[in-house]
C-alpha cells in the first residue's frame, strides 16, 4: 500500500448484499476528477461524459449534489455525491462518496468504470490505513475500526467502540510522555555527573519506574476483558444426564437452542448460542455451550457423547456444573470429571421447587 499513496483508489464502501441504498468511496488526488468524468446534472438529458460541465469540481467540501450516473450511453442512474475536501475527510484526502441504488452489480460497474478512467481497486484496509498514515487516526483506532469491522457479537462491538473513543490512545501517550521524562531526567544526570546538581535520585527513578510498570501491568490485564473480545469466552453447561442442563441453556439465551425432554440422553452433541450476562462488574455476551449429560452408560453413541464433553470441558473458560436437586449425583460426577483439567467452576442447583429439603445436603456434599 505505500506504493499506492498518490494513487486515487476506489471501493465499494457499503455492506455486502443488495439494498436500497448502496455506496462507492473514491480517496486520492484525482477522486473529484474521476467522479465529474461519469455524473451530470439531473436536469440535464443531452450531455456526454467528455463535454458536460465538471459538477463537483469547485464544489465545498460537505457538499451533497443529487446527481446522475452515466456509466455508457445506455446506463443512466440516479445518485447523489457527497464531496470531502482535504484535510477535512476520512483519509485526509479528496473523497467522493457515490450514493445511488444498493444493487451488487450497479456498484460493481461504477467500480469497473472509475478504474477504466484511472482509479486502482482498494485493497482490504486501503482507506483505513492511509487515514492512519496521514496522521487522521492513532493506531488504536485504526485497530478499532478493524474490530468493528470484525465483531460478530455486541461485546465485541461495544469493545471496538471503547478504543475508537481514543481513551486508550490517550493513556498510551500519558505513559509514553511520563517514560521519555524519566529517561531525559536520567540522561541528563548522566551528562551532569561531575556537577552537584541532581536532576533525579535512585530513589524518585525507581519510585517512578515502580509507578509506570504498575499502571502499564494494569492496562495489560484489563485489556482482554475491557478493550479486545476477539473471541467469545466459552461457558460449557455440563452435568448428569436429565440434571436440566438444555433447559438452563434456553433460559438464558432467550432460544430454543435445545431440545428439552424428560429423558435421559436427549443431548448428544454440543450445541452453542450466545448469551448475555449483566452483573454489576460486567455486561458482556458468552458462548454458552451445552452438552451430553455425563455417567458410566455403556451406549456407544452416549460413550462418544461424553468423550467430546469432557474434551469440551478443558478447553472453555468456564465449567457450568449443574446439579439436579432431586438426584445430585454429586460423587458420579467427582468421578467423571475427575481426569479433566479443569477451569474455573461454577455450581447451578436446578429443580430446587422440586427437592424440598435435599437441598441442605447437596450444599454440604
Amino acid at each position: 500500500m505505500l506504493d499506492r499513496l498518490d494513487q486515487t483508489i476506489v471501493a465499494v464502501s457499503s455492506a455486502p448484499g443488495s439494498g436500497a441504498l448502496g455506496i462507492v468511496r473514491v480517496a486520492g488526488p484525482r477522486a473529484i476528477e474521476l467522479v465529474d468524468a461519469i455524473v451530470r446534472d439531473s436536469d440535464e438529458h443531452a450531455v456526454t461524459a467528455n463535454d458536460h460541465p465538471a459538477l463537483l469540481h469547485h464544489a465545498p467540501g460537505g457538499t451533497h449534489l443529487l446527481v446522475e450516473l452515466e456509466l455508457d450511453d445506455t446506463v443512466r442512474l440516479p445518485a447523489r455525491t457527497v464531496v470531502f475536501r482535504t484535510p477535512r475527510s476520512y483519509t485526509r484526502e479528496d473523497i467522493v462518496e457515490i450514493h445511488t441504488v444498493g444493487a451488487p452489480p450497479i456498484l460493481r460497474a461504477i467500480v469497473v468504470r472509475l478504474v477504466e478512467l484511472g482509479a486502482l481497486a482498494a485493497q482490504r484496509g486501503e482507506f483505513t490505513a492511509r487515514a492512519l498514515l496521514n496522521g487522521a487516526m492513532d493506531l488504536s483506532k485504526a485497530e478499532s475500526v478493524a474490530a468493528s469491522i470484525r465483531a460478530v457479537s455486541d461485546t465485541q462491538l461495544r469493545a471496538a467502540r471503547l478504543m475508537a473513543d481514543g481513551s486508550l490512545g490517550r493513556l498510551l501517550t500519558s505513559l509514553r510522555g511520563e517514560l521519555a521524562e524519566v529517561l531525559a531526567l536520567v540522561e541528563a544526570d548522566i551528562d551532569f555527573a561531575e556537577e552537584p546538581i541532581d536532576f533525579i535520585s535512585p530513589q524518585q527513578l525507581q519510585d517512578r519506574i515502580a509507578s509506570l510498570k504498575k499502571r502499564l501491568d494494569k492496562l495489560s490485564g484489563s485489556s482482554t476483558v475491557v478493550e479486545r473480545f476477539d473471541e467469545l469466552p466459552g461457558v460449557l453447561l455440563i452435568g448428569l444426564p436429565n440434571a436440566g442442563k438444555s433447559t438452563l441453556m434456553n433460559a438464558l439465551t432467550g432460544i430454543p437452542r435445545s431440545i428439552c425432554a424428560a429423558v435421559a440422553g436427549t443431548t448428544r452433541d454440543l450445541l452453542t448460542a450466545t448469551a448475555n450476562l449483566e452483573s454489576t462488574h460486567v455486561m458482556g455476551e458468552v458462548m454458552l455451550i451445552d452438552s451430553a449429560g455425563v455417567d458410566d452408560a455403556q451406549d456407544e453413541v452416549l460413550t462418544k457423547a461424553r468423550a467430546m464433553t469432557l474434551d469440551a470441558a478443558g478447553t472453555v473458560d468456564l465449567l457450568c456444573v449443574v446439579i439436579d436437586a432431586t438426584n445430585p449425583g454429586v460423587e458420579e460426577l467427582r468421578r467423571e470429571l475427575g481426569s479433566v483439567e479443569l477451569p474455573q467452576v461454577v455450581i447451578a442447583i436446578n429443580k430446587i421447587d422440586l427437592a424440598g429439603d435435599k437441598i441442605a445436603g447437596i450444599a454440604k456434599e
